[in-house]
């Protein structure tokens, strides 16, 4: 599925209009990999899901998510130090699946405390890392030791570092022509497409060249980049032709040139509620007819 970078741009931008300033209600752990925050605004109780395995993200949801009578210890920590702490930012490297939940919280002491919990959409290698002010890891929910890794250790009180970034331009510090010449230099197709700009998935490179057939390359890549700088996507989903979901998109995708069902949706945070939700009830039906 596409949760790329410019995917995660999307939703970060939708979720700090909705959550920024609002304040920590509830925790809940549903599965070691899985984390929901249920935050309190204006506008009344709103969730974060946090999924860390099988098809990782993270945005807001108005799915119901069963949660276990017991808390996991993981989770009642994560209530002591983030319950009632105030949502003071959100950030994100340039066009990496990576996402910083800034807090405001209140220690056992009564002191105020900067806390950053860091969201890592990276595969079989997602995350999420709650740090200190200055960045030390205070726990993680995958700790990675020297056994696993010598590059990148995540235990507490070692200092928290970002993934290693790919060598690939970002759109919004780059100009077209750049991004062209350097997309041309590697063959000028959707893998050169894919190499060249950071926060794409293969499909938004097919798209490109797709789109690009028609017009110019330059054209479609100033496109993106306007799409990018002003945070109007498309939040796309794209069906099978029997109707179950096969991906989605932060923009309108015509590659299949109409031999696939797409639909469109006002916010990501719909267009992901219902892709996953319809592939997880196709899955349930499909499991029952086998037991049948």
């Amino acid at each position: 599925m596409a949760f790329d970078g410019i995917m995660m741009t999307m939703v970060r931008r939708e979720m700090s209009d909705a959550l920024i300033g609002s304040r920590v209600n509830q925790i809940y752990q549903p599965a070691r990999d899985e984390l929901v925050f249920a935050f309190r605004t204006q506008d009344g109780t709103k969730k974060v899901l946090i999924r860390l395995s099988d098809a990782p993200r993270v945005h807001i949801s108005a799915c119901s998510i069963e949660n276990p009578p017991v808390p996991p210890m993981l989770c009642m920590f994560l209530r002591k130090r983030l319950g009632g702490a105030r949502l003071s930012d959100i950030t994100q490297p340039k066009n990496e699946r990576v996402l910083c939940l800034h807090f405001e919280a209140v220690n056992e002491i009564g002191d105020r405390e900067q806390l950053r919990l860091y969201i890592e959409i990276m595969g079989r290698y997602s995350n999420a890392v709650l740090t200190d002010g200055e960045d030390r890891v205070i726990d993680t929910v995958r700790r990675i030791d020297f056994s696993v890794s010598e590059e990148r250790v995540l235990l507490p009180k070692m200092p928290y570092e970002l993934p290693r970034m790919q060598d690939k331009m970002c759109i919004e510090d780059c100009t077209p022509e750049a991004i062209v010449e350097r997309i041309d230099a590697l063959g000028g197709d959707d893998r050169a497409v894919l190499n060249t700009i950071q926060g794409i998935s293969p499909m938004v490179a097919r798209e490109l060249c797709f789109r690009a057939a028609n017009s110019d390359m330059l054209t479609q890549v100033r496109s993106l980049k306007e799409m990018v700088e002003s945070g109007r996507g498309e939040p796309t989903l794209i069906d099978k032709a029997d109707g179950s979901p096969m991906d989605f998109c932060f923009m309108d995708v015509r590659q299949y040139e109409g031999a696939l069902p797409v639909r469109h949706f006002e916010s990501y945070s719909e267009l992901l509620d219902t892709f996953f939700s319809d592939r997880d009830r196709l899955a349930r039906m499909k499991a029952k007819s086998a037991d049948i």
